[in-house]
Parts: structure tokens; sequence; C-alpha cells
């Protein structure tokens, strides 16, 4: 049985050569599991390209597979991610990661700085809306 972000699965297990053509094209930006029953999981997608997403995959995921359009695009959480670990230990940070999606499926980075700096706010600040979360362990009381 293989396990993906927490869930067992079967049917998407089978399309791992397709999903990783389509993310190193970068049609494909994040993809999750939803387990909506105990007997039902749905592989849902942020695309860039919704369309060759959704021909590619539907004929192998009957009812299994919701393609929404991504807000951000694979180079722009990869440059997060960068950024993140140029900066790890300047900006003192405990962890980071961009494998993360909202409940409407839009993928997102997040990080954990002891406590947000002025230069990683400065920075973060000039990123679009959303796109990163900061989670500082530190906060004021």
């Amino acid at each position: 049985m293989v396990w993906y972000e927490g869930w067992p699965h079967s049917a998407v297990s089978d399309l791992d050569l397709d999903i990783r053509d389509l993310e190193s094209s970068g049609a494909m930006v994040h993809r999750a599991i939803f387990r909506s029953t105990e007997d039902q999981e749905v592989l849902v997608v942020a695309a860039t390209d919704v369309e060759a997403v959704t021909r590619r995959l539907s004929p192998s995921l009957p009812n299994q597979l919701c393609v929404v359009r991504s807000r951000f695009t694979r180079a722009q959480l990869d440059e997060v991610r960068d950024v993140l670990h140029a900066h790890f230990q300047e900006w003192r940070l405990e962890s980071f990661g961009t494998g993360h999606s909202d409940p409407q499926g839009q993928p997102f980075a997040t990080a954990e700085p002891v406590r947000v700096t002025p230069e990683l706010a400065a920075w973060a600040d000039t990123l679009p809306k959303d796109l990163l979360l900061l989670h500082p362990t530190i906060t004021p009381a």
C-alpha cells in the first residue's frame, strides 16, 4: 500500500509517471489527497494549466479528480523556498516548506521563525497575498 500526505491510496499511485510529467512541465503546481469518506479518495490538484491536467488525469480518475486554477506558479513557490533556505540561519527559522494547500486546494508556503525580524517582514511584504504564512514561535504577550 502506498501512502501520500497521510492517506493510503490505490488509483492515484498508478499515475506517478503522468503526475511527474505534469509537475516537471509546471502545469501541476500542487497535489493533495482528500478523503471524503473511508472508501473515497479525490486527487485535488492546483494547476496553472487546468485543461492539460484535467485532460491527462481524468480518464484514469473518474469521479476522483478536482482541478483548480492555482493562484501561484511552481516557480513562485520554489523561489520562496530558495529564499527561506538561503536565510534559514539569519532569520532563525525553525522550519519552512512549500507542500501545503488551503481548503480550496491552493498551494502556499509556511515558515516558522523564532520571531519575525524586520528583514523577514520586509521581504514577506513583497510577496503576493497568501503565498507565505509566517508562524513565529515567540509572539508578544
